[in-house]
């Protein structure tokens, strides 16, 4: 759960759930005010893929939200960035295509208004830790792997 600005506070999950061709996810976003009551819900889904998973968000400068998922088309996983405003309507999404198997944890704004991803990547079981920095329309400006003896990842970042 995070904290908002306005007061609220929102919860950003993974919603999985089996049909006939397996087990499927979306991500799903709740939105509640300070009494706990519900202010919106929002599904995040992808048809082109069976599994997208919330990962984690942050509260942007206007008081939106930047969502980071992951699209599972298997055996690869790429970051999925969902710009919302703050009443949940869905402004952009974005894709980045990597050629591994990328999966980004954490989020953070940068006072100039772009934003850093960290994470982790996998290409042939060996693991690196993975940090980009994208604009405010998830343009790429950099992506770096960093490899350290043993397994790494970059599960947090803070500002």
């Amino acid at each position: 759960m995070r904290h908002l600005s306005d007061g609220n506070v929102v919860d950003f999950r993974t919603y999985q759930y089996r049909d006939s061709t397996g087990i499927r996810s979306y991500s799903w976003l709740i939105k509640l005010n300070a009494v706990g009551d519900t202010l919106w819900t929002k599904s995040f889904l992808d048809s082109t893929v069976h599994n997208t998973y919330a990962r984690t968000l942050t509260e942007t400068s206007d008081s939106g939200l930047m969502l980071v998922c992951d699209r599972n088309r298997y055996p690869d996983y790429d970051p999925l960035i969902i710009r919302i405003d703050k009443k949940g309507k869905e402004l952009w999404r974005k894709f980045i295509d990597t050629p591994g198997r990328e999966v980004a944890y954490s989020i953070v704004q940068h006072p100039n208004g772009d934003f850093y991803l960290g994470g982790f990547r996998n290409t042939g079981g060996t693991y690196r830790s993975w940090v980009a920095r994208v604009d405010d329309s998830a343009n790429i400006k950099f992506e770096k792997r960093y490899h350290m003896t043993g397994w790494t990842c970059s599960f947090s970042l803070n500002n």
